[in-house]
């Protein structure tokens, strides 16, 4: 593994502890669902960091699916963050969302491995599952990213159809 691709995945392991603070602070708290915009912001940097740094590899690489698979969970906590008056929905997102951190932090340990079979054993069936039944929870106006434009207001299942077609998972 090259010195660029280690120190990112070191950095990222510190934003994912971060991210981990987070989930636990709504989880005590599901009031606290606003930090959610601010998991988002971290992961965003993750996002980023791997889509910049994958622009020196070929497709199949595993740093392509991360980042791909940030993009869902910003996806998720951006959401999140503005639904109001739902406590029990904010107490799935935080478990979902604690998955797939952990997910994110399982990527940085084997990030050198072969893409497909990194896939494979995340992107589960029921992981999938928990992921299109989220979808339908959220309101279709609440925002993707920090953006406030009508634009990043779309369907949620569709941003999450996209962002898995270009990880190869067909649904």
């Amino acid at each position: 593994m090259d010195d660029m691709l280690k120190d990112f995945c070191a950095e990222s392991k510190g934003l994912i502890d971060q991210m981990a603070e987070i989930l636990e602070k709504v989880e005590a708290d599901p009031s606290q669902f606003k930090a959610l915009e601010e998991f988002g912001q971290i992961v965003d940097r993750i996002m980023g960091s791997a889509k910049f740094l994958a622009l020196n590899y070929p497709l199949d690489h595993p740093l392509h699916a991360m980042a791909n698979f940030a993009e869902l969970c910003k996806l998720i906590g951006y959401k999140a963050s503005q639904t109001t008056n739902n406590p029990n929905l904010i107490t799935v997102v935080v478990a979902f969302l604690f998955d797939a951190t952990e997910a994110l932090g399982t990527m940085t340990y084997v990030i050198d491995t072969d893409q497909t079979k990194m896939l494979n054993e995340l992107l589960t069936k029921t992981f999938l599952d928990r992921l299109q039944w989220l979808a339908t929870k959220f309101d279709e106006n609440l925002r993707a990213t920090v953006s406030i434009t009508k634009e990043s207001a779309k369907s949620t299942q569709d941003d999450i159809d996209a962002i898995l077609k270009q990880m190869g998972v067909k649904r």
